[in-house]
């Protein structure tokens, strides 16, 4: 990965630093949930943020909570418990209690698979389902951009997230588990994801997905 590359992604991530300077967080501890298909470097991901390792061997997970204070500003600060989830759930069940389980979530698929893609946006709907409701702070990650960056593949993939992830308090967001690239950033502007949704002066009226999904023509 170039350095220049690298130069704009650390950029982006001191701008969603600087999105909670002014916004208050309702509350210090929040519930942090990773879903994304199998492979596309979930657990590389949290690893890297809670512990600062990464491993090149990937080792299928079952279900594991990290817990990671990270901080946001002068005197503000908060406590994630991570959940890093597996890339397929056997029992429909369990997955809906992942989902009840957080308060906000990353949404991980890799930059040159575009089925991770389609899978990360499935499993939106499914948040939005469990929920209730389609304003659920998250963020959609475009992991392994050091494999791809520039690509066609990379470029149209980035493009269709682009398209889908817009409002609703997701952004669409790039890292580089392996290089450490906007990994901390993810989880900064997943905080801001939260601020917004809680601003009494910048929350949207909130929406039911439930009965816009019924209210569908």
């Amino acid at each position: 990965m170039s350095l220049k590359v690298k130069s704009r992604m650390r950029k982006v991530g001191e701008k969603w630093r600087n999105s909670v300077d002014t916004l208050p967080l309702p509350r210090n501890v929040y519930n942090v949930v990773v879903l994304g298909a199998g492979g596309v470097g979930k657990t590389a991901l949290v690893t890297r943020f809670v512990k600062k390792e990464f491993t090149e061997r990937h080792v299928p997970t079952v279900e594991d909570l990290y817990e990671k204070p990270i901080h946001l500003r002068k005197g503000v600060s908060a406590f994630l418990q991570v959940l890093d989830t597996a890339g397929t759930y056997h029992f429909p069940a369990m997955r809906k209690v992942t989902l009840q389980f957080g308060d906000a979530f990353i949404l991980v698929y890799s930059v040159n698979d575009s089925d991770s893609l389609n899978e990360a946006l499935k499993l939106q709907q499914e948040i939005f389902a469990a929920k209730g409701r389609d304003d659920v702070p998250m963020v959609l990650v475009g992991n392994k951009c050091d494999l791809a960056s520039g690509t066609d593949k990379h470029l149209e993939s980035h493009a269709l997230a682009s398209s889908l992830s817009r409002g609703k308090n997701c952004i669409l967001a790039e890292t580089s588990a392996k290089f450490d690239v906007n990994v901390t950033g993810v989880f900064t502007a997943l905080m801001a994801q939260v601020a917004l949704a809680n601003s009494p002066v910048l929350k949207p009226k909130r929406s039911s997905f439930r009965n816009r999904k019924h209210s569908a023509p």
